[in-house]
């Protein structure tokens, strides 16, 4: 009886994957896509691009289509721009709100973060109205010109730490140095305090983790429930 419900549940599954690839193949053929590698069933192009270097498998992609293609990952189209000059031509011709309404990894999806970021939001109000705060309060020529001194004093702080180790001889992690005088920066511009310790750049790196690490339902959404990686 158990067995039976098993196989019965990967049927169901495996027909939902299918209705989905379908109907989504079907959905491009209406669109205008640029040329790319011809997909496989259910797994499109995923077997062309390396987790461990995807740029660098997109861009032999690039290489062998063009500079702007179409590929899909599992049931999913992406199309990547990789070339200087067609990055350039899709800003200029202003298709800023397309791209801000691009789907979401389901990364962001884990603790509600897609409702309230302004990295995430789509255009409508609550995306204005934190833009809006950025722009006047954050990111003002006043603003930044007060926080000058904070960043200078950062820079120096970050100097003095680098010839120090390098005085006593001490191998630097530059990254990690870096990473949190520039973390310095931007908690004294958003809170106006040094927020930099151990745990909150531990937590931001990890977070930093979990958002660049694929996850199976960005290719499958019809799976996104079942959370197979447990990540969230």
């Amino acid at each position: 009886m158990a067995a039976s419900l098993a196989w019965l549940l990967v049927a169901i599954v495996l027909a939902s994957l299918y209705l989905a690839m379908h109907h989504r193949v079907a959905a491009a053929r209406r669109r205008r896509l640029p040329p790319g590698p011809t997909p496989l069933p259910l797994v499109g192009n995923l077997l062309s691009v390396s987790r461990s270097g995807p740029h660098r498998s997109l861009a032999r992609l690039a290489e062998r289509y063009c500079p702007l293609m179409r590929v899909r990952l599992g049931v999913v189209d992406y199309v990547v721009a990789s070339s200087p000059a067609v990055a350039g031509d899709i800003h200029h011709h202003s298709h800023n709100a397309h791209l801000a309404s691009r789907p979401l990894f389901d990364v962001w999806r884990g603790a509600e973060h897609h409702r309230n970021s302004v990295i995430v939001l789509p255009l409508h109000g609550v995306w204005r109205a934190q833009r809006r705060l950025a722009t006047e309060e954050v990111m003002s020529p006043r603003r930044l010109d007060a926080l000058a001194p904070t960043r200078r004093e950062k820079v120096r702080e970050l100097v003095r730490c680098v010839a120090g180790r390098a005085a006593r001889g001490e191998p630097v992690e530059v990254g990690l140095e870096a990473f949190e005088a520039f973390l310095g920066i931007l908690s004294c511009t958003a809170f106006s305090a040094d927020l930099v310790d151990p745990d909150l750049r531990d937590a931001v790196q990890e977070a930093t983790k979990l958002a660049a690490t694929p996850n199976a339902s960005d290719f499958f959404p019809a799976m996104a429930a079942a959370d197979l990686q447990a990540e969230f």
